[in-house]
């Protein structure tokens, strides 16, 4: 699985300390419910409306075109 990267640190994963990125951008929580999504602790029919075209490019981008229904 192709761990998301915060564009603020190029190269570097950063996290609050509790392995959650943590991005100050718009996409932080589609990128939070795609990660748990493709890690199975939530399913794409889970994701809110409102996140459900962020959260799928995402999980494209990620390799996890399969977690899409």
């Amino acid at each position: 699985m192709k761990q998301i990267f915060c564009e603020k640190k190029a190269g570097t994963r950063a996290s609050r300390g509790n392995g959650v990125p943590c991005c100050m951008g718009g996409n932080t929580m589609a990128k939070l419910w795609a990660e748990q999504v493709a890690s199975g602790k939530k399913t794409f029919d889970q994701v809110p409306r409102l996140l459900k075209e962020k959260v799928k490019a995402i999980l494209i981008e990620m390799g996890e075109e399969e977690k899409i229904k």
